[in-house]
């Protein structure tokens, strides 16, 4: 018999389901709200997976870098994109001089933590003294404006160093008319000093060096160094340098040039170029460009999905909850508790909402737990009040008097009848706290109230302001933030307008 009830229960449930399905699924506003939520569950399920780089990744482009998809226009479709090229270097033959390209090195690999590495080892058995010059190259075409920023990147290392002094240096070449060559980099240096020098080492204390040296770009330094080559001087500036450098789409190569002082007949010396890469960052990087660290934007705003959909939703929940069983508690028992509840709702009523929820974050620091409590410390009172007025209604009518008669203990009438007929008013009030929630956390990120650790669409918009991103224009990083924060808000506005529609009977259209 309790088998038969059971499965009659289930029934009536299914069929209730379908009914709200069917009706729902007539509401097109309601169809669209949750098309936008999906969209935002998936974009945060596979962040990773969608986001090119994370939020703290910086200088994959040029600074304020515009969307990739604005070269589509003419005035555009010649600014540089982000190259980051592995350089593949081609060396020269030279006697004396062996050269060994290695995917593996035991040594190397131990000394980097990697499973693999690119390497050029050049190896250095002579039987005389005089000067010796060794040239690896790699040649490459650039077919752009001229770039805002380049750079380069690699480790070198000097082993079995015997009676010999060296030199490695990097330079550009531009093939033209005429061959215009310009140095970058160079190895002799005094320790602990940025002084670069071309001399050759007829002594170097290779004891006092680490084992593995890394090169890479020093703008400053770097400015310095062309701007003397190609003839600049005072107000100096990585554009006016590489105009230079850069002046129309060429051919170009990369030169590693090896110098070797051996002082003796049985001088050795094994040199390992390891894992060089030569890099332009470019005017336009990604979907929606980079801003005042070079970073990506659209990886910025699909991390900030996850933080904001967090919020809103464990926001709402607690809040309804919370509101919930306050007013339900108030409407069903009344008397001295419900005075104590309704008072204490006017107390929190009355209180500044943001005033107070800047302070309490200003007091207690700026966590993203702790901005949550405060959001729900001081969002549950209205719906507590709608609520209540609510069960003081259910609570007159006539099925509810009908099951006391028959003799219903108040748990009972709490859970068959009084919490199933709000339960509507509760979920369509949830659904509309969840962008209320959104809102105050990506308020107070923009008035530099939000947790520093975490990229959301709130303190986006507020470095925008702070770093210069609305004195330059910068509308991809202005804009995306907060069109992402409208179209989450209004997902969850047309749903709670639909279930209202569907679970309010003096809503409900007829058919």
């Amino acid at each position: 018999m309790s088998g038969s009830i059971s499965r009659i229960k289930l029934r009536i449930l299914a069929r209730r389901i379908k009914g709200f399905l069917e009706e729902y699924s007539h509401n097109k506003i309601g169809l669209l709200g949750i098309a936008v939520i999906l969209t935002y569950i998936i974009v945060a399920v596979l962040t990773p997976q969608i986001a090119p780089y994370t939020p703290n990744d910086k200088g994959v482009a040029d600074t304020f870098a515009m969307p990739g998809w604005v070269t589509i226009f003419p005035q555009y479709n010649r600014l540089p994109p982000t190259l980051k090229n592995q350089v593949n270097f081609a060396a020269s033959e030279l006697n004396n001089i062996k050269v060994e390209l290695k995917d593996y090195d035991p040594e190397l690999c131990q000394l980097l933590n990697a499973t693999s590495i690119t390497a050029w080892k050049i190896k250095y058995n002579g039987n005389d003294t005089e000067l010796v010059e060794f040239k690896l190259s790699w040649n490459f075409t650039y077919n752009y404006l001229p770039p805002p920023v380049i750079g380069y990147r690699f480790r070198w290392r000097v082993a079995n160093l015997s009676k010999m002094g060296y030199n490695l240096e990097l330079s550009l070449v531009r093939w033209g008319s005429t061959s215009d060559e310009y140095s970058l980099w160079d190895s002799n240096f005094a320790r602990n000093s940025p002084l670069r020098s071309l001399k050759y080492k007829t002594t170097y204390p290779y004891k006092d060096w680490p084992t593995l040296v890394e090169a890479r770009t020093d703008y400053n330094e770097t400015l310095t160094r062309l701007a003397s080559q190609v003839g600049l001087s005072g107000n100096i500036t990585s554009k006016s340098v590489l105009q230079v450098l850069f002046p129309e789409p060429s051919e170009y190569c990369l030169v590693m040039r090896v110098r070797l002082n051996p002082t003796s007949t049985n001088s050795t010396c094994e040199i390992d170029i390891i894992n060089p890469e030569f890099t332009v960052l470019g005017a336009v990087s990604g979907i929606l460009g980079t801003d005042h660290e070079g970073a990506d934007i659209f990886s910025k705003l699909v991390y900030g999905v996850r933080i904001s959909l967090s919020i809103g939703l464990l926001v709402a929940v607690t809040t309804t909850v919370i509101g919930t069983l306050v007013g339900v508690t108030s409407g069903y028992i009344g008397g001295f508790i419900d005075e104590v509840n309704m008072r204490m709702v006017d107390l929190f009523l009355c209180l500044p909402f943001f005033p107070l929820l800047l302070a309490l974050i200003a007091l207690f620091g700026r966590n993203l737990y702790i901005m949550m409590f405060f959001i729900v410390l001081l969002s549950w009172m209205g719906l507590s009040r709608a609520v209540r007025s609510q069960v003081l209604s259910i609570r007159e009518m006539a099925f509810v008097e009908s099951a006391i008669a028959s003799g219903a203990s108040r748990s009972y009438l709490l859970l068959r009848h009084i919490i199933p007929n709000v339960m509507p008013l509760t979920f369509t009030a949830m659904m509309l706290s969840i962008p209320g929630a959104i809102l105050a956390e990506a308020s107070l990120s923009f008035l530099g109230f939000g947790d520093p650790k975490l990229m959301t669409w709130g303190r986006m918009i507020n470095e925008a302001m702070g770093y210069g991103g609305f004195a330059r224009l910068a509308w991809w990083w202005i804009f995306p933030p907060a069109f992402a924060i409208l179209f989450l808000c209004m997902g969850f506005v047309f749903t709670s307008h639909a279930l209202d529609q569907v679970l309010n009977p003096r809503l409900r259209r007829r058919r």
